[in-house]
């Protein structure tokens, strides 16, 4: 499941968290981040911590990459 999304700068990459809902508390228990390009779509890479996804984020805007679709 998706959690909050964050845009990065004005590169219209986004962060996303990923992870799954606590039945008990309702809350979510976050996996990991994932990095989304311009057009929406996820990159494979999972990053363990905010600042790696947001460093991921900004090299693949950088590059003008985009993810496989």
């Amino acid at each position: 499941m998706i959690g909050q999304a964050w845009p990065v700068a004005d590169t219209g990459y986004t962060i996303l968290e990923l992870g799954e809902i606590n039945r008990q508390t309702l809350q979510l228990v976050l996996q990991a981040y994932l990095v989304a390009d311009p057009r929406g779509n996820t990159f494979a890479d999972h990053f363990a911590d905010y600042a790696l996804a947001e460093a991921a984020a900004k090299h693949f805007a950088a590059q003008g990459l985009l993810a496989k679709a």
